[in-house]
């Protein structure tokens, strides 16, 4: 196999100093004869974070190809990386790609770590154009705490999730600049923009409605600032989702309204056309529906149905459960619903077409499931709380079979190190 040339035109959407960045990008490969493009956009804003590329080729009956490039090799005047490459004909190529960011502390402390992207394609001897959707394969690990040690609720984050769990980093209230002293700092829900903001629902239902519920955005989590989105009055915010590709956010408060707005509070919408109770988790899938958990349901709702006020597409029972939330994760193409079910202490997989059940799984060491915490490509994160609180962890496993399943830092009776989302 000759090499000759591949371009890489890297786009991520610009990482703010200590911002999570979360964003899916296309990329098109042509292989064959001709050149092998992935078109990743302006990478100015990374040059300083972008520690290595690597794209690896297979398929069947060839030998696998992998090239991994450092930063010394995307260091250019005009930031295009043009690496030539020739590949056989055949069939099932699967082309992967990933993209690193350095976690340098002193450059982007909370970015992510990692893009990763895959497409299998017939290669003819003509120009193949193989899309790929980067995604998430490494994250930093953000979770609302909202009841630590009796009520002193925090956001926590780590990039690493060993036994060592002094290494969280805790934002409370008195961390975050412009938090009005008269209003409640009661984190529940939180998700990702394109651009690397949190997106944070304050649930203040459990301060007697003090202040109303905040819909709220922090683009740091090492100088942290109180950017408001929405307040509402006499709620309580239990659920966020973003919708990356229509720029929208989602959330539902403890009346069982779902609503949506902006990046900037605006052209707020209700769904009535959707009547829910007990919500507890809501997400959002690659093409804008909607998959709301509920008490032992798990519903799929397109906001575009009934004029625009909503309708049920698709629902499911499970038998016995309290499900808490609710994470959808595309594989291979197929899309795919994930729910976390404290009563029956497992994580169930569903279609995300019509919400049929694929499987199940749980563990005599889980307490309760209860909120996933980031949305992985390379598996699955949540929390894990007894009904007592007197016992909280971090659950990963690499996908529902329960493969290489870890359990993070279990925490006793009155450790008070924390105490999730019962």
């Amino acid at each position: 196999m000759k090499i000759k040339n591949i371009t890489f035109y890297f786009f991520m959407i610009l990482v703010l100093a200590a911002a999570l960045l979360v964003a899916g990008c296309n990329l098109g490969i042509y292989s064959g004869s001709a050149d092998v493009k992935l078109n990743l956009g302006d990478a100015r804003a990374l040059t300083s974070s972008i520690s290595s590329v690597t794209l690896t080729i297979s398929g069947p009956d060839m030998e696998t190809i992998t090239k991994e490039y450092d930063s010394t090799d995307l260091e250019s005047p005009d930031w295009d990386w043009i690496i030539d490459i020739q590949l056989d004909p055949g069939t099932n190529r699967l082309f992967e790609v990933s993209a690193t960011l350095s976690p340098d502390p002193t450059k982007n402390p909370t970015a992510i770590l990692e893009y990763y992207g895959k497409a299998k394609q017939d290669i003819a001897g003509d120009t193949t154009t193989v899309d790929i959707h980067m995604g998430i394969s490494r994250v930093r690990i953000v979770t609302a705490n909202p009841n630590e040690s009796g009520g002193l609720a925090s956001i926590v984050s780590t990039d690493d999730l060993g036994p060592n769990w002094a290494n969280w980093t805790r934002i409370q209230k008195s961390n975050v600049s412009g938090w009005s002293d008269s209003v409640p700092f009661q984190p529940w829900d939180i998700d990702i923009d394109e651009n690397g903001f949190l997106i944070i629902g304050n649930n203040t239902a459990f301060f007697e409605f003090q202040g109303g519920a905040i819909l709220w955005r922090m683009s740091s989590l090492s100088s942290p600032v109180y950017e408001p989105i929405i307040s509402l009055t006499g709620i309580g915010i239990v659920a966020v989702s973003v919708d990356r590709n229509k720029k929208l956010i989602y959330f539902a408060d403890t009346f069982d309204k779902i609503y949506s707005c902006d990046y900037l509070g605006q052209n707020q919408k209700t769904y009535d056309g959707v009547s829910l109770t007990g919500i507890t988790g809501l997400t959002v899938d690659d093409s804008g529906y909607l998959y709301v958990t509920h008490g032992t349901d798990v519903t799929k709702v397109d906001p575009a149905g009934n004029a625009g006020t909503g309708s049920v597409s698709a629902e499911k029972t499970i038998t016995g459960a309290t499900l808490e939330d609710v994470m959808f994760k595309s594989i291979d193409g197929t899309g795919y619903i994930y729910v976390t079910d404290s009563a029956n202490k497992q994580i169930v997989k569903l279609k995300a077409s019509d919400l049929s059940i694929v499987a199940s799984f749980t563990n005599a060491s889980f307490y309760g499931p209860r909120r996933f915490v980031a949305t992985l490509n390379s598996g699955i994160y949540f929390t894990d709380e007894d009904t007592n609180q007197n016992y909280d962890q971090l659950v990963y496993m690499d996908d529902i079979s329960g493969k290489n399943l870890d359990i993070k830092g279990t925490h006793g009776f009155n450790k008070g190190e924390f105490s999730f989302q019962y």
